[in-house]
């Protein structure tokens, strides 16, 4: 059953996301091609022509940071939406009368949303890095491969290759419970919103704003401890890449527990606590 939820799920979401990501992939095409063309740096052009060219540039450059920080924030925000109304409104009592467990709707939804937000993240990321590296390129006459090259050559020389893997493995790990947190973040506030008697949406967003709050103050009272104690043990032993992996794990540690603690909770929620009031 979670197979078949799982696909409905995806048949009502992938053309929305599908454009969205359409959208940065396009803009990004335009500044890796088209201004990489002299003719938007030529300073032969009379003033109006170097007005018209700065002015389209600008607006493009504008309307590709907009694009590109907003993807994530909508792509976020449209899944915590279909968690809400597919689960705590009238739709609910549809999809809670299915034979099916609180933990299939649960992760049926949770799976196409990380997945969404996953090629979302790539494709942001490659994005960002494409566009910048196009520009440096262009200031510097270096071919982007070249660019490249030498990033991951620093790279080798300041990381022992031994310590690369191993590091690299957990900032991915990182990056994928990451995302789950703050899909379930999403979740639980919603989850607890909806237990509220009245003003179920206005509380979900104050509990929303105040686990995130929390989260940040929790991560912000810890970092400076850990990036003190970092320093410490590198000047000491000399010991940078096993310093970094071993809080890498611990942060890892802590992003997983917190995320299965979420998911626990959503899923007693649904089980004893479920108002559809």
């Amino acid at each position: 059953m979670l197979k078949k939820l799982f696909r409905y799920e995806w048949k009502a979401c992938w053309k929305l996301m599908a454009v969205l990501n359409a959208i940065v992939i396009v803009l990004s095409v335009i500044g890796l091609f088209v201004f990489r063309n002299d003719f938007w740096y030529s300073s032969g052009r009379d003033d109006i022509g170097q007005v018209v060219s700065g002015a389209v540039m600008s607006a493009y450059f504008i309307t590709y940071f907009v694009s590109v920080a907003s993807l994530g924030f909508v792509v976020n925000l449209y899944f915590y939406i279909r968690f809400y109304r597919n689960l705590y409104t009238d739709q609910g009592y549809l999809m809670h009368t299915l034979p099916v467990k609180p933990w299939e709707l649960i992760w049926s939804k949770a799976f196409v949303g990380l997945i969404w937000q996953f090629i979302s993240t790539f494709v942001m990321i490659f994005s960002v890095f494409g566009v910048i590296f196009n520009t440096v390129a262009k200031a510097t006459d270096e071919s982007i491969w070249d660019m490249f090259s030498k990033m991951f050559s620093e790279l080798f020389e300041n990381v022992s290759g031994g310590w690369i893997f191993t590091i690299g493995l957990l900032y991915l790990l990182l990056a994928i419970a990451g995302a789950c947190m703050s899909m379930f973040l999403g979740y639980t506030a919603i989850s607890i919103g909806q237990t509220f008697k009245k003003h179920k949406v206005v509380g979900a967003i104050g509990v929303y704003f105040g686990l995130y709050s929390v989260l940040q103050f929790v991560a912000a009272f810890f970092t400076v401890p850990v990036a003190r104690w970092i320093d410490v043990l590198t000047r000491q032993d000399n010991m940078h890449e096993p310093n970094v992996a071993a809080v890498l794990g611990i942060l890892l540690v802590a992003i997983v527990l917190l995320t299965t603690g979420m998911y626990f909770l959503n899923e007693h929620i649904m089980k004893y606590k479920l108002n559809l009031e």
